[in-house]
């Protein structure tokens, strides 16, 4: 049976040419004008950056919690993917990704105000870029030169409509990772973000669904609909290594 990895690879990319150059700060249109990962919920889980760095099919990464800090972050990324360093580090204003702030846009879907309820004690916007080691013997078949990863400290949902359903032209994420948790602290906890939960109606809404979905097992989290499994060898991911299986949008 083929792996994950054999499948991203027939659908790779070439490294994004900002991420070539000298000093690879942070731009809107640039992270966004490439292909994208989104994972909310993300909490300290390396494996999907893992998966589809090494298949060179994503190069930029948005990670997405309300329950994890700053700070913490700040100490997870130095050791989080074997043969990378931390390169370039920016806390950028929430104001660069939402001029005028930052809207709860999950509202007009959400009519008991839950979202409402969770917020994160401090709201943060993250971006990281991480170089391959080569001193350290790590080359090409490792992994990209580099990769970058926007962390946002803020709900799954509401993050996901005011970034890719602002009918700016931002292209929908190329993967999305569901991973849900049960009682993980996720307001939307009878779907989550799985089929027939929010975030699948939200991107269904704004016609911005992901070419691919990582699903992980177990959780309650279920594939979106017109999603069918590429029949790959699942991967152990997430805080308990649970299985995870790619699944494709059926464009026929």
């Amino acid at each position: 049976m083929v792996s994950l990895a054999d499948v991203l690879k027939r659908d790779s990319e070439p490294l994004p040419g900002w991420l070539c150059s000298e000093s690879p700060s942070f731009s809107m249109n640039d992270f966004f004008g490439s292909r994208t990962l989104y994972y909310p919920g993300s909490g300290y889980d390396g494996q999907p950056v893992c998966l589809c760095a090494r298949t060179r099919a994503v190069h930029a990464f948005v990670y997405v919690d309300y329950l994890v800090k700053q700070e913490k972050i700040i100490e997870w990324v130095p050791n989080a993917w074997e043969g990378y360093t931390v390169e370039y580090t920016e806390i950028v204003a929430e104001g660069t990704l939402w001029p005028g702030g930052f809207a709860q846009h999950v509202r007009s879907v959400d009519p008991l105000g839950k979202s409402n309820e969770i917020d994160a004690a401090k709201p943060f916007v993250l971006f990281v870029v991480l170089s391959r080691n080569n001193d350290a013997g790590y080359d090409e078949t490792h992994g990209p030169e580099r990769f970058a990863v926007l962390f946002i400290g803020r709900d799954g949902f509401a993050t996901f409509k005011a970034l890719y359903c602002q009918g700016d032209g931002t292209a929908a994420p190329f993967l999305v990772v569901i991973q849900d948790h049960g009682m993980g602290g996720n307001w939307e906890n009878e779907f989550g973000f799985g089929q027939g939960g929010m975030l699948e109606n939200i991107a269904q809404a704004c016609n911005q669904r992901p070419r691919w979905l990582l699903v992980g097992e177990g959780g309650g989290g279920k594939p979106w609909k017109d999603y069918n499994d590429v029949g790959a060898a699942p991967e152990p991911g997430g805080q308990y290594k649970t299985a995870r299986r790619l699944w494709t949008l059926n464009t026929s």
